[in-house]
């Protein structure tokens, strides 16, 4: 039995067969090893800036990359729909071009270099956890790759259907492009003939045709968020079940198994719907790239003298000139010469081909058979930015009747 002394000597407390330490001498906790506090928070702060590096270089390439990628988009699809041939922006309405270049742009802006970074992020994250739970237990590697297998079956079904979908939301925006601006241009006569409800309910069933193409596709989201949500709390729930009856498990890989399945689940949710994202917002980019592989005209040919046309000297042999090559002619074996300083007036009914001729003096459509001499030189065989910038054109003000002067 021990016998104890209160005394204080020097700030020490005694005890009969018991010596404690100081209450000065705890100035912190002790770490083990021959390392101190420093080397570790040194440690820390040198892995916080190397991430803070990588992450900042990873986000500027990306979206360096996005702005560059968009940019060459865009110039490709700009100089595409500028020489494409007549025929083509005459059967193809404005509002499908204008998704292209208004819609469709801004989901390759702002949306796919969003989804490819923080997907490519989800995916490795994924990678890392799996990579980790190799060195815990080979029963939450199976129970992951379940976890796996039944969050891509619902993505595989999601996507098999949000993805025509998201091409049939696409389509239906082009529309109300068309009906807004085909309202802009025709106003006055709208007005003057008291067709402005008709157009108003018009536009009002294109929007609730969008607008229902909108709302299915994001219940399609809807519909994917909540069973990966419903998957990813069951395998949670599943994890837990197992800590808590399995008692002989160490409490360290308890806390690690159920931090796993958290952050596992939680980058499955998030790496297939970033993909899903991916592939849905490319619809984008296959439209955009849809357009930019359309036929041109022709811009070959040789280049004419510095001073031609001097003389202005046009020549018609045997033209035969239409608007394509399934419809019938329009400019039938023409042929007739107009000599220098001669002005000629072309006269003719609605459909006579006065617009044509003119049409064809531009290549804007491409003689059949026969040619076209101005100064003597063939326009079929020179270039069409020589052709055009050395032609004038001047458009009356009446939509009626057009003068032209070549």
């Amino acid at each position: 039995m021990h016998t104890f002394d209160t005394s204080r000597e020097h700030g020490y407390l005694y005890a009969v067969g018991i010596q404690q330490t100081s209450i000065h001498s705890v100035s912190g906790p002790t770490l083990e090893g021959n390392h101190s506090l420093r080397f570790y928070l040194g440690i820390y702060l040198a892995l916080s800036i190397m991430s803070s590096l990588i992450g900042t270089f990873k986000f500027y390439y990306i979206y360096r990359g996005s702005v560059q990628a968009s940019r060459r988009l865009f110039a490709k699809l700009n100089f595409t729909v500028l020489r494409t041939p007549l025929r083509w922006l005459d059967t193809v309405p404005m509002g499908r071009i204008l998704n292209r270049f208004t819609a469709d742009f801004h989901v390759v802006d702002s949306q796919l270099a969003n989804s490819v970074s923080f997907g490519a992020n989800a995916f490795l994250s994924l990678m890392g956890i799996l990579a980790a739970s190799l060195f815990v237990s080979p029963y939450i590697i199976l129970l992951a790759c379940v976890l796996l297998v039944i969050a891509l079956y619902y993505a595989l079904i999601y996507l098999d259907g949000a993805r025509p979908v998201k091409r049939l939301e696409s389509t239906a925006k082009s529309p109300v492009f068309e009906q807004f601006g085909s309202a802009l241009t025709g106003v006055a006569t709208i007005r003057g003939f008291d067709k402005s409800q008709v157009y108003v309910d018009r536009m009002f069933r294109k929007i609730d045709d969008w607008s229902t193409a909108t709302w299915h596709l994001w219940l399609f989201n809807r519909w994917m968020g909540w069973r990966m949500g419903l998957v990813g709390s069951l395998f949670s729930s599943i994890v837990a079940i197992l800590i808590l009856v399995t008692p002989s498990i160490d409490a360290a890989l308890a806390g690690f198994a159920f931090a796993f399945a958290l952050e596992f689940s939680n980058s499955v949710m998030w790496t297939i719907r970033l993909y899903a994202a991916i592939e849905l917002n490319m619809n984008a980019a296959e439209r955009i790239i849809e357009y930019t592989e359309l036929p041109t005209e022709s811009l070959g040919g040789k280049s004419p003298s510095a001073a031609w046309p001097t003389e202005g000297r046009i020549e018609v042999e045997d033209l035969v000139v239409g608007y394509a090559p399934d419809l019938p002619p329009v400019l039938k074996g023409l042929t007739f010469s107009v000599n220098r300083k001669e002005r000629v007036g072309v006269v003719g009914r609605t459909g006579a081909g006065k617009s044509s001729l003119t049409l064809a003096l531009f290549r804007f459509l491409e003689a059949r058979t026969g040619s076209i001499y101005i100064d003597g030189v063939d326009i079929s065989e020179i270039k069409l930015h020589d052709l055009r910038s050395r032609l004038a054109i001047i458009p009356q003000v009446s939509r009626l009747t057009t003068s032209y002067t070549v």
